[in-house]
């Protein structure tokens, strides 16, 4: 008799730990869902937007709201109190803003730019070369100097025109053919 009383009460402290260790109580309750304000350059919206795509599809209850605009545009809306969670800038200049104004803490580079000339499928202007740019009478559509990819142009201009492959008046030549500068990359594409 005192065998079945040796095996019943380790037997009882087990089942009472397998018990333990099982599933909490079904609750109707689930974890509410978290919102994402990301504020991001213009440029990044097809990128950030994939992204978006990726990470949802596996975090279903985090919900990202995007804010694609110019980085100058964006630090300043964040700057005024706009809710951001995410400043992803095209430059250092508007994150340092950002940083100096203490909405933004610890930036850290993720990215680099590289400049292109896009031209219209049916190349109306016959742009062959960068030279052909300061032709007299082409269109040339630019960022505005405040967005990080006119700031880049203008130093890319300024230092063309300093190289004898270019010469002096290659920059002026070029600036005399800006239609239109725009807020936002974007913005420069669509024209």
């Amino acid at each position: 008799m005192r065998q079945p009383l040796r095996i019943f009460f380790p037997l009882s402290i087990l089942l009472l730990l397998i018990a333990g260790c099982g599933s909490p109580p079904q609750t109707q309750t689930q974890s509410a869902p978290i919102t994402l304000n990301v504020f991001a350059a213009a440029s990044l919206t097809e990128s950030f937007g994939a992204i978006a795509q990726q990470y949802q599809a596996s975090h279903p209850t985090i919900r990202i709201v995007y804010n694609f605009n110019g980085s100058q545009i964006l630090v300043q809306q964040i700057t005024n109190g706009a809710q951001a969670d995410i400043f992803a800038s095209a430059d250092t200049i508007n994150m340092s803003k950002a940083t100096d104004a203490k909405v933004v803490s610890n930036p850290q580079p993720f990215a680099r730019n590289k400049l292109a000339v896009i031209i219209p499928a049916s190349n109306p202007g016959n742009i062959i070369t960068l030279k052909d740019l300061a032709r007299k009478g082409t269109k040339i559509v630019l960022a505005a100097p405040a967005v990080p990819a006119g700031q880049y142009s203008l130093q890319i201009l300024d230092t063309m025109a300093k190289s004898p492959d270019y010469g002096p008046t290659y920059e002026s030549s070029v600036k005399a053919n800006v239609v239109s500068q725009e807020d936002n990359v974007k913005a420069v594409v669509q024209k």
